[in-house]
């Protein structure tokens, strides 16, 4: 028989149990004839105490209500104790009576625990929790009034199948199993699942449950990437880029790439990037984090960077080379002048198809505008009045829109002006 059971107040105990003969008595018993089982509350010694006895199978008045399920005649004396209170709280003991035979093992006891409460049931778990595989739960809830077992029902954050059974245990107890099924997602992580057991006691219930946190196991997910300042930087500017990301278990790598001119390039590792801006640092960022069950992407962060320009002290008036003569000395001459922009740095502007140039002339003190556009302006200076040229030069950083739109300098647009004095034509 087992070494405890756990009752409930009202409801009934069912004892496994068995015995057998030692060698040396099996001659005194005989199993043809009535065999009697006794039960010893306390003690198992009777001497001067009848009132410990508290069932005898061959009375039939017993101080507990009772009966003898098994068959003695085959060795069997599982018993069932009904309406129990918390008085039959205490260790027990079998006496086997087969006259001559008479007999109580010492050394072997079931000690019966009464509560007002039924203990709680247990869940366990078949193997790993991850995201995508189906995987069981189990949860298993003492049954130790099998005429009246207890009802398991389930609480998950997701839709599942459950299958319920009564299954003997190793020590001939009672109990009642559920299994349920389902498909865990990253979302269940971390999320609560309860079991829980109602025990029918006369015409009430009586009522225990588990809660469990779900673990699963799940590859990077909500993988974000961020930058700071978000705004267009200038170069020689430093620049945190980080990348966040939510994994069971934690991601173990971050890795940052560029996106630029259509090429992707890993520039870096580790949760967070910092660079000193250069002119080639401009484009596309993202980061990608990975752990042992997989990898997640982030979103794409740009990298502006202000194209800061000297104009006044690089651009060329007339260019000699490209200077064009017409024959007679009282013709005018054709001059081309350039309006080039660098870097505060001296690196050269990477695409001069970035950049937008817009000319004017400037006359008598009037501004007109000059109708074609470009790095470079051909124009013929009058003899009498030099040509005043002013050059205006943009880089858009976000949308051609915005241009058309007049957008200050104080958003991400940069205009810088030079003013450049054409030379008279020389005479032959």
């Amino acid at each position: 028989m087992p070494d405890r059971l756990d009752v409930l107040t009202g409801s009934c105990v069912q004892i496994p149990c068995s015995f057998d003969i030692p060698d040396i008595h099996y001659y005194t018993f005989n199993s043809t004839i009535l065999t009697s089982g006794v039960w010893i509350k306390g003690n198992p010694y009777l001497g001067g105490r009848p009132d410990s006895v508290i069932f005898n199978s061959s009375e039939t008045v017993n101080r507990y209500q009772g009966k003898i399920t098994g068959n003695m005649s085959q060795k069997n004396c599982t018993t069932v104790f009904f309406n129990v209170t918390t008085s039959y709280s205490d260790k027990y003991y079998l006496r086997i009576e087969s006259r001559p035979f008479r007999a109580t093992d010492p050394e072997k006891s079931v000690y019966i625990d009464v509560s007002d409460l039924p203990s709680s049931p247990i869940i366990t778990v078949s193997g790993e929790v991850k995201e995508g595989t189906p995987v069981s739960l189990n949860c298993s809830a003492v049954a130790p009034c099998p005429e009246h077992p207890p009802e398991l029902t389930w609480t998950l954050p997701t839709q599942f199948k459950t299958e319920n059974q009564q299954q003997e245990n190793s020590d001939q107890t009672k109990s009642v199993l559920s299994t349920v099924t389902f498909t865990p997602s990253y979302l269940h992580h971390e999320k609560n699942i309860t079991c829980t057991a109602v025990y029918p006691v006369g015409t009430s219930n009586k009522t225990a449950e588990h809660n469990m946190m779900l673990n699963v196991s799940f590859s990077p997910k909500d993988t974000s990437a961020s930058i700071s300042p978000a705004d267009p930087v200038s170069v020689g500017s430093c620049v945190n880029l980080t990348c966040s990301s939510t994994a069971n278990p934690p991601v173990t790598n971050f890795t940052w790439f560029q996106i630029s001119e259509g090429k992707t390039t890993q520039v870096a590792s580790g949760q967070s990037y910092t660079l000193n801006v250069t002119a080639g640092d401009g484009g596309l960022y993202y980061c990608e984090g990975r752990n042992s069950h997989g990898c997640g992407k982030s979103n794409e962060v740009q990298l502006a960077i202000k194209a800061t320009s000297d104009l006044g002290q690089r651009v060329n008036s007339i260019n000699e080379t490209e200077k064009i003569w017409h024959g007679s000395s009282n013709r005018k001459a054709l001059q081309e002048v350039v309006c080039m922009a660098r870097y505060i740095t001296g690196a050269k502007l990477p695409a001069i198809k970035d950049l937008y140039t817009t000319w004017f002339t400037v006359l008598s003190h009037r501004c007109n505008s000059l109708t074609d556009s470009g790095d470079a302006k051909v124009v013929r200076p009058s003899k009498h009045n030099p040509t005043k040229l002013h050059c205006f030069m943009t880089q858009c950083l976000l949308n051609l829109e915005a241009i058309h739109n007049n957008v200050s300098e104080e958003t991400t647009y940069t205009w810088r002006r030079v003013s450049v004095h054409l030379a008279r034509p020389m005479s032959r």
